[in-house]
């Protein structure tokens, strides 16, 4: 589970921005909300923690489930923290598979070589693959 300063963190780095109050203005937060969150000592609403999420460019949909966990505890906390587990594990299948299917997929060049071994225009489909 990230907390809220490790979304913070990530929106400031994203963002370029040096101090709190440049994210609690890009929230539409008034007062020193960023440095609250940052210490545990507040928390937001669910619309503002997928703005967050978005600002450091994290999955807001694990940033959602990563807000409910920090507000809640025993059972529930349990069943989003596993929930989280699942989400995680599920978008990195997902993204392993979506790599190795581009990377087998072959792709086109065009090209003609003469005589000489010389590229001498793009008429010739030479098709390669990614290894």
């Amino acid at each position: 589970m990230k907390d809220y300063a490790y979304y913070l963190d990530k929106a400031k780095e994203v963002q370029g921005f040096k101090y709190d109050k440049q994210i609690d203005q890009a929230l539409g937060f008034k007062g020193a909300m960023a440095c609250m969150l940052s210490k545990n000592k507040n928390t937001i609403s669910e619309e503002k923690m997928i703005e967050l999420a978005k600002l450091g460019n994290q999955n807001h949909l694990i940033a959602l489930i990563d807000h409910k966990i920090m507000a809640t505890n025993g059972v529930t906390n349990n069943a989003y923290t596993s929930m989280r587990k699942t989400l995680s594990k599920s978008l990195q299948t997902l993204c392993a598979v979506a790599l190795v299917g581009m990377a087998s997929m072959p792709s086109e060049a065009q090209a003609k070589i003469n005589e000489s071994g010389n590229i001498h225009n793009n008429s010739d489909i030479i098709y390669y693959h990614i290894i």
